[in-house]
């Protein structure tokens, strides 16, 4: 329900030459006593204004200053209207000023400074007369508010009744033959309003129910309407029942309720999404809901509190979401959010400040409002797909920096944290490559958060220079979780240290390309884990000492070899041989192994020459050693050849 601008209880001027209003003041004074009688037998409420207006207004220099009309903004549907003073009536009519619904009474003579007129207006609210408007024997519920300069309201109701009044506070009386509902003296009424809600003893007609099928499963939809108004369970039925496949698709996530979804009609309806478990498959609907309406409570089915954390989050993507599927079938939108929230731009406020406490101030006004008209430019700007996009990383527990986009989202009840409107901003921003920042920092999060936003600015360009050098190893967790997080200092100094390591891990790459190895998948998931750290930066010395030492060997290992060091290598280990094993250890993140499989070639190929000259010596020995054993073998063979003499 919204409040009639500042209209509520303007008077307007006739001047009879031209002059100013007094600068400390509206220029009169007119304090009221207003009286709302509710007759529910009637289906009306009578509404009588008692009105002593002053002008207050000095006579400019050659002119005089008098008002000849008084207007006081009325509810919508007012009729039968009326004014009277003393001497009998006076000429009253019905007219619109700019937008505002007004009685404009004629006093009998223009009303000059210092001088006064009472009056009293009357006028009739009937049952249906706006959608505001409800007097029925079970339910009243209706708009009140004063006039004038100051005011002092009082709603009459008959016994029976249970009675509450929601923005403004008034107090109950139930002591006499009549309810009464008071406010005491209100110095403003432009900024006072009551909603005022009284029934009686409700019951409920057996449920009427229909199966509905949606692209994750079938819902048993049962709507309970009270006794005595069976066309609102059918009308509600019919809208749930075509608008809740179109809300699965257009939110993009899969009905997230267990059981049958049950409906019953109320006085007021829970509309906010706020401790809407997900476990609980229930709707209060307000008896005087709406198509959008209704569909932005099922819309909260799916954005609620489990889902996102702030309250102007859960509102403006509900409010989007049924806009679509309103106007999809074939239903109005109860207003212009973009011209509701430029209307309502006295009451403005950061949204990310908007609690979930119920009322209607002009405050939670803006609040709605505004909140679906930025939804409505997060679509536009982002896209509807992408926006979709969006809910289906959070449920599917997506960190906002994550480039992961899951195919299929995980079932709501599942394990995801509710994202609030910094992860949204970042969620957003990686699901649709539109950085939205500035609109977040102008209506969302307030003048306060500028400085907030340009170091994530800077923070973001960082980064993305930084996966620019990650190539596709991406960024380390501990910066990815200080982004998202918001710690942008402590990002970006991980950054830097981050940014030089990736430098020399290209050099080692480099390295390991010309050496013709593989880098140890060890090196990304140490950058991958802790970034440029000590682990990361121990980690690279080691594997770029393993390479360097593989490089002088290859290098040693295919030179060509004197005669000794070919001689020293003989029936030894192949340094070629030990390389190559070594280049497969160094692969598999084996560092201790390679360094030791070429420690030994490096042994090899140190110790060639002298292996050959001692492999030589002991050829020689030997040789010499088989020479003189082969004399004395040939001697023992040929005996001493002796003759003797006879």
């Amino acid at each position: 329900m919204r409040r009639v601008a500042l209209a509520l209880a303007v008077v307007l001027g006739a001047w009879g030459s031209p002059g100013a209003a007094d600068a400390a003041g509206p220029g009169y004074s007119m304090p009221t006593v207003v009286r709302y009688a509710v007759d529910p037998a009637e289906g009306e409420v009578v509404v009588t204004v008692e009105v002593a207006f002053t002008n207050t207004t000095s006579n400019p220099t050659g002119g005089t200053s008098s008002f000849e009309a008084i207007d006081l903004g009325v509810q919508a549907g007012a009729s039968r209207l009326a004014a009277t003073d003393g001497r009998g009536a006076l000429s009253v009519a019905l007219v619109d000023r700019g937008g505002v619904l007004v009685a404009s009474v004629r006093p009998r003579a223009r009303i000059r400074y210092n001088r006064s007129a009472s009056f009293t207006l009357t006028y009739h609210l009937a049952d249906g007369a706006s959608p505001e408007i409800h007097v029925r024997p079970d339910v009243v519920k209706f708009p009140a508010w004063g006039f004038g300069t100051s005011s002092d309201v009082a709603v009459e109701l008959p016994s029976g009744y249970e009675a509450r009044a929601d923005g403004d506070p008034m107090v109950i009386d139930t002591g006499g033959p009549t309810m009464r509902l008071t406010s005491g003296p209100i110095p403003d009424p432009t900024t006072w309003l009551a909603l005022v809600t009284a029934t009686r003893l409700i019951t409920y007609a057996a449920p009427v129910g229909a199966s509905v099928a949606l692209a994750s499963g079938t819902v048993d939809l049962q709507v309970r309407a009270w006794s005595g108004d069976a066309a609102w369970g059918e009308r509600v039925l019919t809208t749930l029942q075509d608008g809740l496949p179109k809300l699965e698709e257009a939110i993009g996530l899969p009905y997230p309720r267990l059981g049958p979804l049950v409906v019953s009609e109320a006085v007021g309806g829970e509309g906010s999404g706020a401790g809407q478990r997900l476990a609980a498959a229930e709707m209060q609907v307000a008896f005087d809901s709406d198509v959008f309406t209704i569909l932005h409570q099922a819309a909260h089915l799916w954005i609620n509190d489990d889902l996102a954390s702030d309250h102007w989050l859960r509102e403006g993507l509900a409010s989007h979401e049924a806009a679509m599927v309103t106007l999809e079938l074939g239903a109005a939108l109860p207003y212009d959010p973009a011209a509701r929230t430029s209307e309502l731009a006295a009451s403005s406020f950061a949204l990310a400040a908007w609690g979930s406490a119920a009322g209607v101030s002009a405050s939670q006004e803006y609040g709605y409002a505004a909140s679906w008209a930025f939804v409505d430019r997060i679509a536009m700007a982002a896209g509807e797909a992408n926006l979709a996009r969006v809910l289906r990383r959070v449920v599917a527990g997506v960190p906002s920096y994550d480039p992961t986009d899951p195919d299929q989202p995980l079932l709501l009840g599942g394990r995801f944290v509710p994202v609030d409107t910094r992860r949204f901003l970042d969620q957003l921003t990686e699901a649709s490559g539109v950085d939205l920042g500035n609109s977040f920092g102008q209506v969302i999060l307030g003048p306060a958060a500028d400085a907030e936003l340009r170091q994530r600015q800077v923070a973001r360009e960082d980064y993305a220079a930084l996966l620019r050098s990650a190539g596709d190893w991406g960024a380390p967790d501990p910066i990815r979780n200080a982004m998202v997080a918001w710690r942008f200092d402590q990002a970006r100094a991980a950054m830097k240290v981050a940014s030089a390591w990736l430098m020399q891990r290209d050099a080692l790459v480099l390295k390991v390309a010309r050496a013709g190895l593989t880098t140890p998948v060890q090196l990304r998931r140490q950058f991958t884990a802790v970034g440029g750290g000590a682990d990361a930066q121990a980690e690279l010395r080691a594997e770029a000492a393993v390479v360097d030492a593989y490089l002088a060997l290859s290098t040693r290992a295919e030179a060509p070899r004197s005669p000794l060091e070919t001689i020293g290598l003989w029936i030894a280990d192949d340094p070629r041989v030990l390389l190559a094993a070594a280049g497969d250890d160094f692969g598999r993140g084996n560092l201790k192994g390679a360094a030791e499989l070429l420690d030994a070639a490096a042994i090899g190929l140190d110790r060639a020459v002298t292996n050959g000259v001692v492999r030589i010596a002991s050829a020689v020995v030997l040789v010499t050693v088989l020479v003189l054993l082969g004399s004395a073998t040939i001697q023992r063979r040929g005996g001493t050849h002796y003759t003797g003499v006879a």
